[in-house]
């Protein structure tokens, strides 16, 4: 089933928003906050496993848009081997923050079913390719507000988080082409 423009947009910012809201937490627990280069990082491992495997989707390789790249054995490994590079980069705060973003892809993913109505969590994906399609019995807990209030919330807070950051990568931006743009 092809996804609309408006579909993609929102299932991208429920996992850009709560990948930016649990690492910003996670910086301002350590004392510090987000910058520009790390938000970027946290925003790639935030939708790398969409970015991987909706593509197989789409050209046929794959029925199911939760495979490789949503498996836990993939993101053990994909993780280790950037925090690898980033260590050898001499920032590890890049690697730290693709880590967070990429797992806090897959409890998104889980949960949205059950935002959806569906009567499990989507657990499946978790295991591929040991288990393809079929959640693990993890029933639906019962919520005591609505879907949308859930993401309305997350939305909201990370929003908010974002602005009490001072608003990474757009201040980078916004340096950026004034250098470009300025009368020096």
């Amino acid at each position: 089933m092809p996804h609309t423009i408006a579909h993609i947009l929102w299932g991208v910012s429920k996992h850009v928003a709560f990948g930016y809201l649990v690492y910003s937490v996670f910086q301002h627990r350590r004392g510090s906050v987000p910058t520009g280069r790390t938000a970027s990082f946290l925003l790639l491992g935030s939708v790398f496993p969409d970015l991987v495997d909706k593509p197989l989707v789409l050209f046929g390789v794959m029925r199911y848009g939760r495979v490789f790249a949503h498996s836990l054995f993939t993101t053990v490994v994909l993780i280790i081997v950037i925090r690898y590079i980033t260590r050898r980069w001499n920032r590890a705060d890049l690697g730290t923050a693709f880590g967070i973003g990429y797992l806090s892809h897959a409890p998104v993913d889980m949960y949205g079913t059950v935002l959806t109505g569906s009567q499990s969590v989507d657990t499946a994906f978790l295991f591929w390719p040991i288990v393809v399609e079929y959640p693990l019995g993890i029933p639906t807990p019962e919520l005591p507000v609505s879907r949308v209030v859930i993401f309305a919330t997350v939305m909201v807070l990370a929003l908010g988080m974002w602005l009490y950051d001072r608003m990474p990568m757009l201040t980078d931006v916004a340096q950026i082409a004034h250098l470009c743009f300025s009368n020096k």
